[in-house]
């Protein structure tokens, strides 16, 4: 499971940019109210992440804004707390700050607008080697708590990606739990990444109401069913 979100940079430059379709040339995640736009940060990220300077920023304390998210890693079996924003308004490049939060640290819903100010440092217990520890973190702006067990609308589309990897390779780990996904239909029951192709599917039962490249926001109980895995529509 390590490095899985740095591989995935290295994946996105193997692949091709899906083009936008359905009926918006810009791609919407209605269920996103808060979203952040810095290509600054992105750079960096892409710097320590795919660049392999992380090195340079380890042990230095920095502040950054974004969307707080949660992550269940059943690789690890640990949960992990990201800060994430998009390079720009394309959404189609993500970053993700992993961190790490003490017990008195107050968390807000996953997909609220967050500050966090932290050290960077390098750990193996990190997904990608590094996060930041002993932050302090201030809501800047809360989003009402999500009736899904799993609403991955409050992660970033890499951070997506992971926890799908996570569900559908711990299927028994997430039967039963309710989820909302935004995405891309593939065909009449499957939906994949809503901008990259190749990067994700996941199978659905049930009417998807819209036509292949439609962009659309899902809802159902994942279920495991023997050797298949799937997303039961509500």
């Amino acid at each position: 499971m390590k490095k899985l979100i740095s591989l995935f940079i290295v994946l996105l430059v193997c692949i091709s940019l899906a083009a936008c379709g359905g009926t918006s040339s810009q791609p919407d995640n209605s269920s996103n109210d808060f979203e952040i736009f810095d290509s600054m940060e992105y750079s960096a990220y892409v710097n320590i992440f795919y660049e392999g300077n992380g090195s340079d920023f380890e042990n230095k304390t920095y502040t950054k804004e974004g969307i707080f998210g949660i992550l269940q890693d059943e690789y690890s079996n640990v949960t992990r707390y990201y800060v994430w924003g998009y390079a720009d308004q394309t959404k189609c490049c993500d970053y993700q700050w992993e961190i790490v939060p003490d017990e008195n640290v107050q968390l807000p819903a996953p997909g609220s607008l967050v500050t966090v100010s932290g050290e960077f440092v390098a750990n193996e217990d990190a997904l990608d080697g590094y996060r930041f520890e002993n932050i302090t973190l201030e809501t800047k702006k809360e989003k009402a708590v999500s009736s899904y067990d799993y609403d991955l609308t409050t992660l970033s589309p890499t951070l997506v990606r992971v926890q799908l990897i996570n569900m559908l390779n711990f299927p028994l780990e997430f039967d039963g739990k309710t989820v909302n996904v935004f995405g891309r239909v593939y065909d009449t029951d499957t939906i994949q990444h809503p901008y990259y192709d190749e990067a994700w599917y996941l199978d659905c039962v049930g009417e998807l109401n819209a036509t292949t490249g439609n962009y659309v926001t899902v809802s159902g109980t994942f279920t495991a069913d023997g050797e298949n895995s799937y997303l039961q529509i509500n």
